[in-house]
């Protein structure tokens, strides 16, 4: 939904105020087989209805604009503006196996959620262990005669299925389970990213044809995507892993709202509208921008996972000085009339 309108409040006052608000579902599976890590429960599908995070109602857009003429002939105007502008997310972040520091296949839809857990050595299907020894929500599956595999594991097998890397005594013999597995995890409180904007300026006429003008412009980006590793343990000490209670899951990759961003300018153009066939545009921003992340949606891992806030710095697109220049000029051209000649007369008329 969304309004906007001006309103002229007098002779010299002119305002522009308007209303957003949109509303995105999260991102789900049709059939619920997406995985996701639950720190209380280890890896488990999401929720009745399938959705990795909860809705996100509340995200409402205003816009507010003002334009004053400060000697009411129209030469000097002041101008300023405030909006803020929700972003969307997409399916590749989630769907992508991404190419991080720790790791190049991690993805949602790889995350297990009815692998054969292997807890201390021991598997919840072999003779001895107590059912439910690992930590997920393990589905019934069918197998025919010829499916199964006798000499190892029914479910899984010891080479793919995650594990904390112990040699598992089976009734067939014992078998060295596979390591540690690495997920993709999402934040289950994920919220739309948003962009706070705002501006303010001066613009002053010289004359029908030369107008300067000089303003600043800012925005903030707040509750950007990006990955850290939960799991990562101490930097400083190089300590263990944050969920010591899943020996059998390695780094955790979860996508939050960790990142921001900052941008501030002053920005100024002087523009001569055609006179004398002569017309230009002359330009320059002094800017610096500052984030997190520049590449949210396939940036690296922060250095220290339980501090992305140490990676604030100048952005990947930070340029100081930017000077533009565009102009034409109108040729002139000889007004000279053509000359016709009547049919069949050899001297113009």
């Amino acid at each position: 939904m969304y309004f906007q309108d001006d309103w002229r409040v007098g002779p010299k006052l002119t305002l522009n105020l308007g209303l957003r608000y949109s509303y995105v579902s999260p991102i789900k599976e049709v059939n619920n087989l997406w995985g996701n890590f639950d720190p209380a429960k280890g890896m488990v599908q999401p929720p009745a209805g399938g959705t990795l995070w909860s809705p996100d109602r509340k995200d409402f857009s205003p816009r507010v604009g003002f334009a004053y003429d400060i000697n009411g002939k129209g030469t000097t105007v002041v101008r300023g503006g405030f909006s803020i502008l929700y972003s969307t997310f997409t399916a590749v972040t989630f769907l992508n196996q991404n190419g991080f520091q720790n790791s190049t296949a991690v993805a949602v839809p790889a995350t297990p959620t009815a692998a054969q857990i292997q807890t201390g050595g021991c598997v919840n299907t072999v003779a001895g262990c107590p059912t439910g020894t690992g930590t997920i929500n393990l589905q019934s599956a069918a197998f025919t005669g010829s499916s199964l595999n006798w000499n190892g594991l029914v479910f899984g097998s010891p080479t793919t299925a995650c594990g904390d890397g112990k040699t598992i005594a089976g009734p067939l013999g014992s078998k060295k389970d596979a390591g540690p597995c690495n997920l993709m995890a999402v934040d289950p409180n994920l919220t739309t990213p948003y962009m706070t904007n705002w501006s303010l300026g001066i613009q002053h006429s010289f004359g029908s044809n030369l107008s300067l003008e000089v303003g600043y412009v800012g925005d903030h980006g707040s509750r950007l995507t990006g990955f850290r590793d939960i799991n990562q343990g101490n930097v400083a000490s190089g300590g263990a892993h944050q969920f010591p209670g899943f020996p059998y899951i390695n780094f955790i990759n979860q996508i939050s709202n960790d990142g921001r961003s900052n941008f501030n300018s002053l920005q100024a153009s002087l523009t001569k509208r055609v006179s004398h066939g002569l017309s230009f545009i002359a330009g320059y921003t002094y800017g610096h921008g500052l984030d997190t992340a520049s590449l949210n949606r396939t940036a690296y891992l922060p250095q220290d996972s339980s501090n992305p806030g140490a990676e604030y710095a100048s952005g990947d697109f930070d340029v100081r000085h930017r000077f533009t220049f565009t102009t034409s000029y109108s040729i002139p051209v000889s007004k000279v009339l053509p000359r016709c000649w009547k049919a069949g007369s050899s001297t113009p008329s």
